[in-house]
């Protein structure tokens, strides 16, 4: 938990942060930015590789879940609401309340709400919500990218739980990381090695043409993360271990991040369609092992408060779990699931090497 800010002087920056951020300019070499990444992990969450952010999670809703719509549902620091409105139109949810505390995302979140025609069932609070407030109970509490935002994120998790109706729903998408993006030595070496096998024209920086991005990848430091926003990754690193203690019921997909989110930020916005496609999946590929191996960056989790007449998620289809053995046979069983992933790992990276000098021999 960060203990260096209130919530209120957290709130002030991260509004002002917020309140200035646009959706262009730097984003070009971030992820989401890139559909194919975006496909990839919805297909990682409901099987299916849709297009848009965070399909792959509505699709595991309404897969999932059979009493749609639900009835009212909330989100804390839900930006301009429109993921949201995705959730209305998808079907999942009647009405949705949106917190934020930057007054641009507001303005910004009720005009698209007119435009889509959804005044009447999005209702914005341009406020901070005190996790002790008593504002009713709700059939849907949806964190995507904001609960990594949270000063205390066990706190903001025990009150999702304690707002919820009987048979209520979570979902969360959201990055699940290292707290203030303090990676592990692990990780770094892992995006470093990829990022290394990179051609140079692939590590220019796109924001200064005439320099490189750095082949070894670093942590930032504390003090950059606060004059940023003290609010980013603030209390990540707690997550699914809160996550595990409110919401035992709860399934978490784990969706990665150590390749694209770390050793391909900023290069990505080099690649080109048709050109680097392979090498692409290839880092997709890295990444899944990765994440298999539980080096993840984001996770999307579903949990449903147990009721009488719906006590428990709905399997939607023959997709068993893996048998995982306990007692003696689960140290052995543990250290030959890691000892596949990271078989896979170096596959995959033997392969995005030779892919590497292909196109090198090319240029």
């Amino acid at each position: 938990m960060n203990t260096d800010l209130s919530p209120e002087k957290a709130a002030a920056h991260a509004a002002e942060h917020w309140s200035n951020v646009t959706t262009a300019g730097s984003a070009r070499g971030r992820w989401w930015q890139v559909p194919a990444i975006v496909r990839h992990i919805n297909e990682r969450v409901c099987g299916e590789p849709l297009n848009g952010l965070s399909a792959g999670a509505r699709q595991w809703v309404v897969d999932t879940i059979p009493e749609l719509p639900l009835d009212r549902g909330i989100a804390i620091g839900g930006g301009n609401g429109v993921k949201e409105m995705d959730l209305i139109t998808a079907g999942i949810v009647r009405t949705v309340d949106v917190f934020e505390v930057a007054p641009a995302r507001v303005a910004q979140g009720k005009e698209v709400a007119m435009e889509r025609g959804l005044s009447d069932r999005v209702t914005f609070h341009e406020r901070l919500l005190d996790p002790g407030e008593d504002i009713g109970r709700y059939d849907l509490v949806h964190w995507n990218n904001a609960l990594h935002h949270m000063l205390d994120v066990d706190e903001w998790l025990a009150w999702s739980r304690r707002v919820l109706n009987p048979g209520g729903v979570l979902l969360l998408d959201d990055f699940v990381g290292a707290t203030r993006f303090q990676w592990s030595r692990r990780q770094l070496d892992y995006a470093s090695s990829f990022r290394r096998t990179l051609p140079d024209a692939l590590l220019v920086d796109h924001r200064y043409p005439d320099r490189h991005l750095p082949c070894e990848i670093a942590r930032p430091t504390i003090t950059q993360m606060l004059a940023s926003d003290p609010t980013e990754a603030a209390d990540s690193g707690r997550i699914l271990a809160s996550l595990r203690r409110h919401f035992p019921e709860a399934e978490v997909r784990a969706t990665g991040g150590v390749i694209y989110h770390l050793a391909l930020s900023d290069s990505v916005a080099n690649f080109e369609r048709g050109v680097h496609d392979t090498l692409l999946e290839v880092a997709l590929l890295l990444d899944d092992a990765l994440s298999d191996l539980g080096e993840t960056h984001y996770a999307v989790a579903l949990g449903r408060i147990p009721a009488a007449a719906h006590s428990e998620i709905r399997d939607p289809g023959p997709r068993p779990a893996p048998s995982v053995p306990t007692g003696q046979g689960a140290r052995s069983f543990g250290l030959r699931t890691r000892a596949r992933g990271l078989r896979l790992f170096r596959r995959a990276r033997q392969r995005a090497l030779g892919i590497v000098r292909t196109i090198g021999s090319r240029n």
